[in-house]
């Protein structure tokens, strides 16, 4: 079994902010109307809080299904992880609630050599996609 990577905390870095425009910069422009929105979410995204350095950016589209969202990260580099396909479901919902095809997104992994980053793209409405909007904002506030 091979060992378990060591996760590193770090204190807040005010570059954060900055970085994640850069990442989504280039991301917002190949994807075009593809994207609803791009946003910085996870611990990076909250200031003052400390965090694994590795900005998460959550793309939000109409339809997760559509193979554009694929071809237009491709173009900058970006694979699609084949394995990620879903979220966490909670704990503690209802069937309804908890149905898989609610918790799935797309999972891209950056090209060689980009600053660490993980992309998440999720469906807009979809609970996994509000919660980590929400959860942030909770945060920040």
């Amino acid at each position: 079994m091979p060992p378990t990577p060591t996760i590193e905390i770090v204190p807040y870095d005010t570059r954060w902010p900055g970085a994640f425009a850069a990442l989504a910069r280039p991301i917002a422009e190949a994807m075009g109307d593809l994207a609803l929105r791009v946003d910085h979410i996870g611990s990076t995204s909250v200031p003052g809080l400390a965090a694994k350095d590795i900005i998460d950016i959550q793309v939000t589209v109409a339809d997760l299904a559509d193979e554009a969202i694929v071809t237009s990260l491709a173009a900058l580099g970006f694979t699609q992880h084949p394995t990620i396909t879903g979220d966490h479901i909670p704990p503690g919902l209802s069937e309804a609630e908890a149905d898989p095809a609610r918790w799935r997104k797309r999972y891209f992994r950056a090209p060689e050599g980009m600053r660490p980053m993980h992309l998440h793209v999720r469906q807009a409405g979809l609970p996994n996609q509000r919660y980590p909007l929400l959860f942030r904002d909770y945060l920040r506030a």
